[in-house]
């Protein structure tokens, strides 16, 4: 008679396949094992360095939240508000709002 302990391990063993196999995991694991040998040992790693060293490009390219305030002319100044929210600066002039 097998133990509970053995029991409990086969039936997550089976749910882990199941689940795999509704994935369409076992489809990805026959592609990736078709790949030449070169190509699964350092392809991870290359793939890896290309997102280092573009990583730093695309986070120049994302909005910073500054915002110019015209009453000191070209210094930018830090809203503290998240993107796209819309401030308002106080100037001499009046109220303006800016995005």
């Amino acid at each position: 008679m097998p133990r509970r302990r053995d029991q409990a391990r086969s039936a997550v063993r089976s749910y882990k396949k199941q689940a795999a196999e509704k994935s369409g995991m076992h489809h990805v694991r026959a592609w990736w094992n078709r790949l030449p040998e070169p190509v699964r040992r350092f392809g991870p790693a290359i793939l890896v360095l290309i997102v280092a060293v573009l990583y730093p490009y695309y986070l120049s390219s994302l909005p910073t939240g500054n915002t110019r305030d015209p009453s000191t002319g070209s210094n930018d100044r830090i809203s503290g508000r998240p993107w796209g929210s819309r401030i308002v600066v106080t100037t001499p002039a009046g109220l303006c709002t800016a995005r």
